[in-house]
């Protein structure tokens, strides 16, 4: 209302508009959010469409992806090349006994 009531005074048709920063709970430059959400996330705390989407507004992943667009991506990749053999933290899924 202000800057309308201003530009009325110089004789302006509009006043412009503002738009007032609030998300100032996050400190996007440390990096450290990110890596606290994952911890979250691994842990099974934290669903990973939330970690999409904390991410997403932490400005870490584009705001134009969608969470469905990016599992379906996720889906059509395939397993992640650690977990092909089936074997926790070995590709070939030995069990290292008698190896």
């Amino acid at each position: 209302m202000a800057l309308w009531v201003w530009a009325q005074w110089i004789g302006e048709s509009d006043g412009g508009s503002v738009e007032v920063y609030q998300d100032f709970g996050i400190d996007a430059a440390d990096g450290t959010t990110e890596a606290t959400l994952l911890q979250a996330a691994v842990a099974g705390k934290l669903s990973d469409e939330t970690f999409f989407n904390e991410l997403q507004r932490r400005g870490t992943i584009n705001s134009d992806l969608s969470y469905e667009e990016e599992l379906a991506r996720k889906e059509a990749q395939g397993p992640a090349l650690g977990l092909l053999g089936g074997g926790i933290g070995d590709p070939l899924g030995n069990s290292g006994a008698g190896n």
